[in-house]
């Protein structure tokens, strides 16, 4: 650009531009400690606003200082870094058993045993009624092939299909081609194989618990075949591998209300060992002594107790059978549901001759009265129909297969030649009452007053008492 272009500049901004300028290259050159240490320190006599500070006077009130709190003494038995006990190990955390899926197998495994699947179908229809040791080495793959398809996550929607895979489909052919005179024993080595291989399955998360003990339910070591003379009879074997739940404490409710109902199915429909029966009624007291466990498992395990017909325990010779549903039927704090349920078993369960039947026949009275009166004061509550239909089947049978606890007649006091004759006056209080509720009516004074009359004349006593 030539001179003649350049803008002519006044001399008084080049001269100011040039002392600012100046100045500001002075500050940037100074380090910032020298900057703040010319900086006015306030004085000690005067506050933060500048003005002066006041002392207290004389005798005045000075300002409290803070109290010292104590200092807690150190325990010598406690870790100083984690505050617990020295020495303790902190467990680790349980396992979530609602979600966590924890496969049986590997994927590898897995896809190695169903390589065996087909042979497998083939190895359980049992052409020659005779297992080869080759035979069984399939079938035991098969089996595991099966219950590893239970731990899988991707079948969680389906356990119940992966389940009946085998529970029915499979075993509607194990043993489909063997000559009749083989079929027990031949379909006796499957499903003591799937009880077996189902145990481990009681680790593994909620789902599959419930899947295992319900598929021990569903067992049958025959099935009803007309044509060769075959009778459905349940696998009695899978009874100790359910009561082992039931005895578990670290088994949720939900697993054992199920392993309960598939005790049931194997007693109803099964032909148990006396030592079975009594491993069975074991498990199933010693659970019924805590009357605040879940009630609808309480209302199981009491059906339980009605289909065995063991008398008395083995150690102590009582009859602790008939003592434990006398006691759930007569305890106030229990659900009236599960003190119906236990005087219907009462009604299919063997007497022994040490237990005092009038005693029991007034507990019963008793227990009907106190019902009666429940449910005059919430008439409105539908619950009273089932637990009142209880109580009529302690004395009936529901149908021809109803059996009492031997399978040997109807269940119901009224059909045993043991106690007909003592429960029959209670029983035509009862029926009225009952009538009353299956028909929408309520319970009327008349009805409860007939029972305490009856009490009244029999002197029944104080709550599950009568004198002999």
């Amino acid at each position: 650009m030539r001179q003649a272009e350049l803008p002519q500049v006044d001399g008084r901004f080049v001269g100011s531009f040039l002392t600012v300028s100046l100045i500001m290259l002075s500050l940037l050159t100074v380090p910032a400690r020298e900057v703040f240490a010319q900086a006015k320190k306030p004085d000690p006599k005067k506050g933060a606003a500048g003005k002066a500070v006041t002392k207290p006077a004389p005798g005045g009130t000075a300002k409290p200082k803070p109290a010292v709190m104590p200092t807690k003494p150190v325990d010598p038995n406690l870790d100083p870094v984690t505050g617990l006990p020295k020495g303790y190990k902190v467990p680790p955390d349980r396992p979530d058993v609602m979600i966590d899926f924890e496969p049986l197998v590997t994927p590898e495994e897995l896809a190695d045993l169903k390589k065996f699947e087909n042979r497998y179908k083939s190895a359980i229809r049992g052409s020659t009624g005779n297992l080869k040791d080759e035979d069984k080495n399939i079938i035991r793959k098969g089996i595991k092939y099966r219950l590893a398809q239970l731990c899988e996550k991707d079948n969680l929607q389906n356990l119940h299909v992966k389940r009946e895979d085998l529970s029915i489909r499979d075993l509607q052919q194990a043993g489909k081609l063997a000559p009749a005179a083989d079929v027990r024993n031949f379909r006796r080595f499957i499903l003591a194989e799937i009880v077996k291989q189902s145990e481990a399955l009681l680790k593994k998360n909620l789902y599959v618990r419930i899947q295992a003990v319900t598929l021990v339910g569903e067992l049958d070591l025959t099935e009803t075949d007309t044509q060769r003379n075959l009778k459905l009879e349940a696998f009695a074997d899978g009874l100790p591998l359910l009561a082992k739940v039931l005895a578990d404490p670290e088994q949720p409710p939900a697993v054992k209300i199920a392993a309960a109902r598939s005790i049931v199915r194997l007693l109803r429909y099964g032909v148990p060992s006396v030592p079975v029966k009594h491993e069975v009624a074991n498990a199933i007291v010693a659970e019924l002594k805590d009357g605040k466990k879940f009630f609808w498992y309480q209302l199981r395990l009491a059906e339980a107790l009605s289909l065995l017909d063991v008398t008395l325990d083995l150690q102590n010779r009582k009859p602790f059978i008939v003592d434990t549903l006398r006691m759930v039927m007569n305890d106030p704090a229990r659900d009236w549901q599960v003190r119906a349920m236990a005087a219907r078993s009462l009604g299919r369960v063997p007497f022994d001759p040490s237990v005092n039947v009038p005693t029991v026949v007034g507990e019963v009275a008793l227990f009907a009265r106190d019902l009666a009166k429940a449910a005059q004061q919430q008439p409105k509550n539908p619950i009273w129909k089932t637990n009142f239909w209880f109580l009529y089947l302690a004395f009936n049978a529901l149908d021809a297969s109803d059996m009492d606890a031997a399978k040997r007649a109807k269940g119901g006091f009224r059909n045993n030649a043991q106690t007909t004759p003592a429960f029959e006056p209670v029983y035509q209080l009862v029926l009225p009452i009952t009538n009353s509720l299956l028909s929408g009516q309520q319970v009327t004074v008349e009805q409860v007053k007939a029972l305490d009359d009856w009490l009244q004349k029999n002197k029944v006593a104080a709550p599950g008492i009568a004198e002999k």
